[in-house]
C-alpha cells in the first residue's frame, strides 16, 4: 500500500464524492485506505476517517461496526482534544457531530 499523506487526502476526498452520491460501499473502502495511511503518518486525519467509517456503516445497516468505530472515534479524539486544548474547534464540532448519531442509532 502507498503511504503517502497527498495519496491519502485524495483518497479521502473521493471517499467524500462518492458517499455523498449514494456510493457507500466504494466510500468505505476509500476511507478505510485512507485511516491506515493517515495512522502509519501519525496523521490527525485518520480520526475524521474512523468518524466518517462509523456513520457510513450505519447508513448501510450495519450498526454494530458503525458503533465501534463511532466509539472508537469518540475515545481517541477526546484524547486528542486533552492533549491539545488550544487547538481543538474542528475536533469538538465532529465529536459532537459523532454523538448525535451514535444517538440516532
Amino acid at each position: 500500500m502507498i503511504v503517502d499523506e497527498d495519496f491519502a487526502k485524495i483518497i479521502f476526498e473521493l471517499a467524500g464524492n462518492l458517499n455523498s452520491t449514494g456510493q457507500l460501499k466504494q466510500a468505505l473502502n476509500y476511507l478505510q485506505q485512507a485511516k491506515v495511511i493517515f495512522e502509519n503518518l501519525n496523521n490527525i486525519n485518520f480520526l475524521l476517517c474512523l468518524e466518517r467509517i462509523g456513520i457510513i456503516y450505519t447508513n448501510l445497516g450495519d450498526v454494530k461496526n458503525g458503533l465501534e468505530a463511532l466509539k472508537s472515534y469518540q475515545i481517541l479524539a477526546k484524547e486528542a482534544c486533552e492533549l491539545n486544548p488550544n487547538n481543538n474547534k474542528d475536533l469538538k464540532y465532529f465529536m459532537a457531530y459523532s454523538l448525535e448519531k451514535m444517538g440516532n442509532i
